[in-house]
């Protein structure tokens, strides 16, 4: 039966060993490729960072607090001096998503990652199939100079001939016109795909990513390719579905409904907790000592968005164009 084109990798489609050797060379050294594959750890250590922000930030902190005042700035008229050391655990500006913004830029990271794998994807494929479509013009090309090689060769050798024979009169002047003329052109054609070999070889060894190096090439002549025939295209609904770059304009739209949730979400108020408790001590030695007095603050902080110069509404516009 027939192999189903969609679940058949690159290398059992090329079938020569040499053509994986080109192939293979030019996915480990491209480096449209590797950009491909940074992107995707830029995008993942985005969805990290937006992650982080869905549970609250814990720090230790510790500080001291030394003031001195004159005669003359004192409000009693008489010089003083404070000290206050504090050691606390505190939650620093957690934002509780009661309206799902933080949700949604989560949500819209992890999608924005998703597409950017995809997107590797989509350049890989492209790589696979212009490093085949170059090895392959090389060696058709490498077959066509050595078809005008020996064409330029007997029509050298037919002119040759004609020259002696018109010496002693058995042939033409027009005869031996007419082969030069032909001579001329199979030089023509030999120069030219002389010059279409060594096109092809650069654009091999650039999609490679390595120095010209003839030996690196393989000795392969096109009439020894084999490539998997009796392919099964599948059904069109199918294919659709595993194409990488419909895939990721289908994560990337993802991403962009997440980012208009997240402009709505900004119309609401956003409630921020600040908290910390530890412990407070006018001298640094008593600080964690038994004595030490208990120290705790919490702010709880609402805001509300009243006027911000159609920002937001300039925000969720931005958003639902993009999408």
């Amino acid at each position: 039966g027939k192999t189903l084109a969609t679940q058949m990798d690159w290398k059992e489609f090329f079938g020569s060993p040499e053509f994986h050797l080109v192939i293979g060379t030019a996915l480990q050294n491209n480096k449209d490729l590797k950009t491909t594959a940074l992107n995707i750890e830029e995008a993942r250590a985005l969805y990290r960072i937006e992650r982080a922000d869905l549970f609250p930030n814990v720090n230790v902190n510790a500080d001291g607090t030394i003031s001195e005042s004159s005669d003359k700035s004192s409000v009693t008229g008489r010089a003083s001096k404070s000290e206050l050391y504090e050691a606390n655990l505190g939650i620093a500006s957690y934002e509780l998503d009661l309206f799902g913004k933080i949700r949604s830029n989560n949500e819209a990271a992890i999608n924005a990652y998703l597409a950017t794998q995809e997107a590797h994807q989509v350049v890989r494929n492209a790589l696979i199939a212009e490093t085949a479509n170059a090895y392959l013009q090389l060696l058709a090309d490498q077959k066509l100079l050595s078809l005008t090689q020996k064409t330029l060769l007997a029509q050298q050798s037919t002119y040759d001939i004609l020259a002696q024979s018109l010496e002693k009169g058995v042939s033409t002047e027009q005869d031996v016109a007419r082969v030069a003329t032909a001579v001329e052109t199979a030089r023509v054609n030999f120069h030219q795909y002389t010059r279409f070999v060594a096109q092809d070889k650069n654009a091999l060894f650039l999609l490679m990513g390595i120095a010209q190096n003839n030996d690196f090439l393989p000795k392969t002549t096109l009439d020894d390719i084999t490539i998997k025939d009796n392919l099964d295209p599948g059904l069109p609904s199918e294919v659709l579905l595993t194409r990488p770059d419909i895939r990721q304009a289908e994560y990337e739209l993802l991403s962009r409904n997440a980012d208009i949730g997240a402009a709505r979400a900004a119309f609401f108020p956003s409630i921020t907790l600040t908290g910390a408790y530890g412990f407070a001590s006018q001298s640094l030695g008593d600080l964690f000592a038994s004595g030490a007095a208990g120290a705790w603050a919490f702010l709880p902080q609402i805001t509300l968005p009243i006027f911000q110069g159609g920002r937001n509404r300039a925000n969720l516009d931005l958003a639902e164009i993009r999408k």
